[in-house]
C-alpha cells in the first residue's frame, strides 16, 4: 500500500484559492483535504492543451494554425489506456473551445509581448498559506515583466466573477512582489477555457486581498484539524 503524502505546512494552487471562499463548507473541506493530502503522482490533464495555448500566444503572429495542428496531432494519436483516451479527449475539446473566442479578443488584437511563464516554484505566503500561483504566460514591454496570464480548465467548477478576480489579485500580487513593479490590474488575466471567457484583475484590489487574508487565515486554523 503506498504511503499517504501529508503536507505539515497549508499550501493550495491559486485555481483552487479562487474556488475556496464561495463554496459550501463541506466542499471547503475536500479543498483543504486534498491539498493536505496530495495525490503522490497526477499527470496533468490538459498539460498538452497548455502547451499548445502558450505556444500559440508566444507566436508573434497568434496564428491559429498552432492550435488546429495540435488538435490534429491530438486526434492522431493512439491511446494505451482509458484514462490516455480521455486525456486525449480533454484536450481536444479544450483547444476546440479555446478557438471559438479567442479570436477579436484583447489579448490577440494587441501589441503586447507574451513570454513563456513560470512553471515550478512560484508562489507566494498569505496568512500563513503558500499558494502557488505559476502564471503560465508572462506579460512584457521593453523588457519589463507588466503583467501575466493564468489559464482555467476546470469544466467541473467554472469560474464566476468574483472567482477569477480572487485568482486575478493573486497573480498580481505575486507579479508585484517579483518585479518590484506596478502592475497594473488590466494586464492580469484570467482566461476560463470551457466558459470562453476572459477577466482581468479586479480594480478593487486592496479590499479583495483582505477577503483573500481572512480565507487564508481560515485555511490555516483549520489545517491541523483535516
Amino acid at each position: 500500500m503506498k504511503q499517504k503524502i501529508e503536507r505539515t505546512s497549508p499550501r493550495i494552487t491559486v485555481n483552487k484559492m479562487g474556488e475556496y471562499p464561495f463554496a459550501s463548507p463541506t466542499r471547503r473541506s475536500r479543498i483543504i483535504y486534498d491539498a493536505k493530502y496530495p495525490k503522490s503522482f497526477i499527470t496533468a490533464r490538459y498539460s498538452k492543451a497548455e502547451a499548445s495555448i502558450k505556444e500559440f500566444f508566444l507566436n508573434k503572429y497568434r496564428d491559429r494554425k498552432l492550435i488546429t495542428q495540435s488538435i490534429e496531432e491530438l486526434t492522431n494519436l493512439k491511446p494505451t489506456s482509458k484514462y490516455h483516451n480521455e486525456v486525449i479527449y480533454s484536450c481536444i475539446e479544450a483547444l476546440t473551445e479555446f478557438l471559438k473566442f479567442i479570436e477579436g479578443s484583447e489579448l490577440v488584437e494587441n501589441d503586447k509581448d507574451y513570454f513563456d511563464g513560470i512553471s515550478k516554484s512560484a508562489s507566494i505566503k498569505i496568512s500563513g498559506v503558500e499558494i502557488s500561483i505559476r502564471p503560465e504566460i508572462l506579460i512584457q514591454d521593453k523588457g519589463k515583466v507588466t503583467g501575466g496570464v493564468k489559464l482555467y480548465f476546470a469544466k467541473t467548477y467554472p469560474l464566476t466573477k468574483p472567482s477569477a478576480e480572487f485568482i486575478g489579485t493573486l497573480l498580481m500580487k505575486y507579479l508585484k512582489e517579483q518585479t518590484g513593479s506596478d502592475i497594473k490590474a488590466r494586464n492580469c488575466f484570467v482566461i476560463d477555457i470551457f466558459n470562453k471567457t476572459i477577466y482581468t484583475a479586479p480594480k478593487a484590489y486592496s479590499k479583495r486581498l483582505l477577503e483573500i487574508e481572512a480565507a487564508c487565515e481560515e485555511i490555516s486554523s483549520r489545517w491541523s484539524s483535516i
